[in-house]
């Protein structure tokens, strides 16, 4: 028996989407969620399954999409009835007893209790690293990341789609929900939260650490993560510094190679990446490769729930 454990999220979806896709019997799945979702009918193929109160009894394998704040209370309780667990919300992004996989880039687990699967962002800047660090060694690279509201998951689908008629019938955004300030028809650079006299986000550490978690010797990596007025998608700006030249078309050839990324570089044609080109795709699309010398930029757009769930059930699935 396998668990989703918040279903009915954005990422929750996208398992339950990926479970069903790759094959896994409706009858050993089983549904959580918080308190008030429980009940609701959940689409899965041609059959529906109803969120149900947490029970872990008789789970072997529980995929954790919730937040953070509850993770870990709701990991030990998946632990103490002997469920091997599946962690998304970076519960132990900073625990190095727990491995942290980006499926395709790090090496298998292992027999890991639980196991933390890195984050939309650093799973897909680690997944257009890895290709570049392999021919050619990459010294650093500074990031900027443009943020849909999905990243904030259904409370900022939902406020977006409230702001953006609100704002056009000439009244004023009526709250801010998980952003910062209003997302419609605008764009700020703070994706999560600050602690005081920190100059760096949530999200930029947590996409740092989970890059460097993912590969041993990549350069550090440095985002700047700003939210845009879009629904779905990740867009990220990568400039990086190589140990070694490399030729943009050799850059190319070492993206097409690694599993996960679609390379789309014809700009004179307007083929590059973009954020609707992205939606329900599970690979990273490249495109806009340059180079001079020891340095490389591109622009890569990923459906980040769709990369990371698709790919970590198929890791799921083929766990002992």
């Amino acid at each position: 028996m396998i668990a989703v454990v918040g279903a009915t999220g954005v990422l929750g979806t996208q398992l339950v989407a990926a479970l069903n896709d790759e094959g896994h019997p409706v009858e050993e799945l089983t549904l959580f969620a918080s308190e008030r979702s429980h009940g609701k009918e959940i689409e899965v193929g041609d059959e529906t399954l109803a969120i149900e109160p947490t029970d872990f009894r008789g789970v072997k394998l529980a995929l954790v999409a919730t937040p953070l704040a509850v993770s870990k209370g709701i990991i030990d309780e998946a632990r103490k009835a002997g469920a091997r667990v599946v962690d998304f919300s970076g519960a132990f992004r900073a625990d190095r007893s727990v491995p942290m996989v980006v499926p395709g880039v790090s090496p298998k687990p292992g027999d890991a209790p639980v196991i933390g699967v890195a984050g939309a962002a650093g799973a897909a800047l680690a997944t257009v690293l890895a290709p570049l660090h392999r021919a050619a060694k990459v010294a650093w690279a500074d990031v900027t990341g443009l943020y849909g509201a999905a990243s904030r998951g259904n409370p900022g689908l939902d406020l977006l789609e409230q702001q953006v008629p609100q704002l056009l019938s000439g009244r004023g955004s009526e709250g801010n929900g998980p952003f910062a300030h209003t997302l419609a028809f605008n764009v700020f650079p703070q994706v999560g939260s600050f602690a005081k006299g920190h100059p760096q986000s949530s999200e930029e550490l947590a996409a740092a650490l989970d890059v460097a978690r993912a590969f041993e010797g990549v350069g550090p990596v440095r985002l700047t993560a700003l939210h845009v007025p879009v629904f779905h998608g990740v867009m990220f700006c990568v400039h990086a510094q190589l140990e070694s030249p490399l030729e943009a078309e050799a850059a190319r050839a070492a993206l097409k190679a690694q599993p996960q990324v679609k390379v789309l570089d014809q700009p004179d044609e307007a083929i590059y990446p973009t954020a609707l080109l992205t939606a329900q795709d599970d690979a990273v699309h490249v495109g806009r490769v340059r180079t001079a010398g020891n340095h490389l930029w591109l622009v890569a757009a990923v459906d980040g729930a769709a990369l990371v769930a698709r790919a970590a059930v198929r890791m799921a699935l083929a766990l002992d």
